[in-house]
């Protein structure tokens, strides 16, 4: 026995001492987010060389290891960013659904069912004003809730757009924060050779928060610092990070923004993380929902104003202007800003004589690829003098809107077609139609019909108690004029409520199964890297037996020698 058992008895201590140390480590953080279990690295020390053999000398601690499934810990950081996707899109279409309110007595659905009610109560009441004022009023009421939608769905946009511009500084702040963990971890392990478990522990924490928010790609150097890239573009290099930036999105009627690399015109294109859930909610599903909304206001107003244009009310105008104007009377009508182009027709204006009870009809052709407004207005006079009329004119305004106008209070108008039905010049121009606007943000009832409802044209002749124009919109309710003729208004409308419903359906189930998935992957990595109070236990006992027996050990070595020298002496 020598000296040198003394030094094995000291290795052993030392070693249990540490990985004591290392087990409170374990046990005072078992509740610290991101902190993985750490063990020690326990290797034999080298053995002295005998002519009997080899001679241990006991134990040397070799480092101090995080407990780590690389597999794992890269599907967490690729499942983060799919659900933060999937999390943000179910959370938009669940908004969108309380936007639109369906069902509800606010929803358009019953909202658009009273309007076509309002209109069969005019087809059966035609000269009672009361009903009348009825159906304008339903009209108002409808109108007004599709302006409202309409805006609120362009205020979701503007939020998810703002929610875009905050997460740009929070990937910004998280890429920084990576970059200087490189220079520390970099730092600490250059200069004694050991891996700064806190430091890469921290740093794995902050990638995880920034998978969450958007696609990356990690690689670690050999100096142990990562490099990280979103869509191809560099974000951090070694200590170096690149911060993200936004633009005025082009075409976009709404002052949203591309992502971009900062001070470049780079514009980034993200696959996962709530970074692209919300351009894919402010960008696609959120317009989606737009368009479609703007097809059915287009819908209602295009096939209303087709029959009103056509029809007549219970008294003639005595002047009138149209809703519309032209950017430019002098160029051909197809060629002008009009929302509805008109098309090679022609349309009859009625001028009605009180004074001799006469009424007397003209014809205007109208070709839109040679007219212009001010042809238009010229054609209207010629056609008028023609037939004998002066008293009723045509002109083109100072805004380059189309006005009619009458001399003669015994002389009034009114228009319709009976040449050709597929007229659309009136509705085009806005003359004597019940809506005017060209989309769920404009849609509104004209009010030239609010103010004098005696001019819904529900008649199609002066003949009292007439309704054959009031019965041709009614019947509106069951024409299915809209998706290719396949669907009515009401059931367009109807599918468009069901189509979101069912998106908003299947993303909650897309993220709640991604979400599990995420779960399964967080409590298998609990299990790997995750601190067990039981397990820490266990080692407690066994590192202190193995203390206390080396203690023990070291008091046998001393008195042995102890023994010896004091037997020499």
């Amino acid at each position: 026995m020598s000296i040198a058992g003394l030094y094995t008895g000291i290795r052993a201590l030392n070693a249990t001492q540490i990985a004591l140390e290392i087990t409170g480590q374990n046990i005072a953080n078992v509740n610290t987010p991101n902190y993985t279990r750490q063990r020690v690295s326990l290797v034999q020390t080298d053995a002295l060389r005998r002519s009997y053999g080899s001679l241990g000398t006991g134990v040397a601690v070799d480092g101090i290891e995080r407990v780590r499934d690389a597999f794992i810990d890269l599907e967490i950081k690729g499942q983060k960013s799919n659900v933060g996707a999937r999390s943000v899109e179910a959370d938009i279409y669940d908004r969108i659904e309380q936007i639109l309110n369906e069902p509800s007595e606010i929803g358009i659905v019953s909202l658009l069912g009273d309007f076509f009610d309002a209109l069969s109560d005019v087809a059966n009441s035609p000269e009672d004003i009361g009903v009348r004022d009825a159906l304008a009023i339903k009209a108002q009421t409808l109108t007004g809730q599709i302006n409202f939608f309409d805006n609120k769905l362009d205020q979701l946009r503007l939020d998810t757009n703002a929610t875009v511009a905050n997460t740009v500084t929070e990937i910004n702040s998280l890429t920084q924060q990576v970059a200087e963990l490189n220079t520390e971890i970099l730092k600490v392990e250059a200069s004694n050779s050991h891996i700064a478990n806190d430091l890469r522990d921290k740093r794995q924490g902050v990638i995880n928060d920034l998978a969450e928010r958007t696609n990356i790609t990690v690689s670690e150097m050999d100096s142990g610092e990562v490099n990280i890239s979103i869509s191809g573009f560099n974000v951090v290099f070694g200590a170096v990070s690149r911060d993200l930036d936004v633009q005025l999105k082009t075409g976009d009627e709404l002052p949203v923004h591309d992502v971009v690399i900062a001070n470049t015109n780079g514009i980034v294109n993200f696959s996962s993380g709530t970074m692209a859930g919300y351009l894919q909610s402010r960008d696609t599903n959120i317009v989606n929902v737009i368009n479609d909304l703007d097809t059915f206001a287009r819908g209602l107003i295009d096939e209303l104003n087709n029959i009103h244009v056509d029809g007549r009310g219970l008294n003639g105008f005595s002047n009138l202007t149209s809703v519309n104007a032209v950017d430019n009377a002098a160029i051909p009508l197809d060629t002008t800003n009009l929302a509805i182009t008109p098309v090679d027709t022609s349309f009859d204006i009625g001028v009605y004589d009180s004074g001799s009870d006469t009424t007397t009809s003209v014809t205007i052709a109208v070709d839109v690829s040679a007219d212009s407004l001010t042809n238009v207005a010229a054609n209207i006079n010629a056609a008028l003098v023609g037939a004998g009329i002066t008293e009723v004119t045509a002109s083109v305004n100072a805004n380059n809107e189309l006005a009619f106008a009458s001399s003669d209070t015994d002389f009034t108008f009114t228009f319709g077609n009976v040449t050709d039905d597929t007229s659309n010049f009136l509705s085009a121009i806005g003359i004597n139609t019940f809506f005017t606007g060209s989309d769920a943000s404009n849609i509104a009832i004209n009010n030239t019909v609010v103010t004098n409802p005696e001019f819904i044209a529900a008649a199609t002749s002066a003949a009292s108690g007439d309704n054959n124009n009031a019965l041709l919109m009614a019947d509106l309710r069951e024409s299915k004029n809209m998706s290719s003729n396949t669907r009515t208004i009401e059931g367009f409308y109807q599918a468009f409520v069901v189509g979101i419903g069912a998106d908003a359906q299947n993303s909650q189930i897309d993220w709640d199964a991604h979400d599990g998935y995420l779960t399964q992957l967080l409590l298998k990595r609990e299990s790997v890297s995750g601190v067990n109070l039981d397990e820490e236990a266990a080692n407690l006992i066994r590192y202190q037996r193995a203390y206390e027996a080396s203690a023990r050990y070291i008091s046998v070595i001393d008195q042995i020698l102890n023994t010896l020298v004091n037997g020499l002496i």
